[in-house]
């Protein structure tokens, strides 16, 4: 379709495709394939627009219409990639690894920025706790439900000193069967089940 595109390399929580969206010059779209909140048969994609927020009428119409109208793929993608891959093994092919890498710096950076994604609100309230306060600071169980999320979990609590949280072992890596869960979606009843047996464990 002659549009210019970057695909992240390897697997990217969600919001970093939306902050990609914002950072980038001239980005006018961003699509994130995701099996989140899906029966695991039925991968779905959200799409962001130029603002970094979620499609809205009337732009959702527009893109649905022009999904039924090419229901049949303009090239066999699946033999490209092979190919790709049988000239070029070890390669990261399409992906581009340096600007993944730039742009997850920067999302973690707006994270504590003032005026960014969170303020420095949490720095004024951290350094408020006493030394007695730090001592009982609430453990938290968390789950991946077999997603993306773990790394960038660990990231996140790193980045605001918050002590380690404790996570769900058998749903920590990610698996495209979601064999723990039938919709992995925290919204769902019984889907956080076996994290908060974990949590009784801690």
């Amino acid at each position: 379709a002659g549009i210019e595109t970057t695909l992240l390399h390897g697997y990217v929580p969600t919001p970093l495709v939306a902050f990609s969206v914002k950072s980038t010059p001239e980005c006018i779209v961003g699509v994130m394939v995701t099996a989140s909140h899906n029966p695991k048969t039925d991968n779905g994609y959200k799409v962001y627009w130029s603002d970094g927020v979620q499609i809205r009428p009337p732009n959702d119409k527009h893109i649905a219409n022009c999904i039924l109208e090419n229901l049949v793929p303009w090239i066999d993608y699946g033999a490209k990639l092979r190919s790709l891959n049988e000239r070029k093994p070890d390669s990261d092919q399409l992906s581009d690894r340096e600007d993944t890498v730039r742009l997850s710096k920067l999302y973690f950076q707006s994270l504590s920025n003032i005026g960014g994604l969170v303020t420095n609100q949490y720095e004024q309230a951290r350094k408020k706790l006493s030394i007695d306060d730090l001592d009982v600071l609430p453990k938290f169980a968390y789950t991946a439900m077999h997603g993306v999320g773990h790394p960038f979990a660990i990231k996140c609590f790193q980045h605001f000193h918050l002590p380690p949280f404790y996570s769900t072992p058998s749903q920590q890596n990610p698996d495209p069967q979601f064999p723990t869960v039938i919709f992995p979606n925290p919204e769902e009843k019984g889907a956080l089940n076996e994290s908060m047996e974990y949590a009784e464990t801690m």
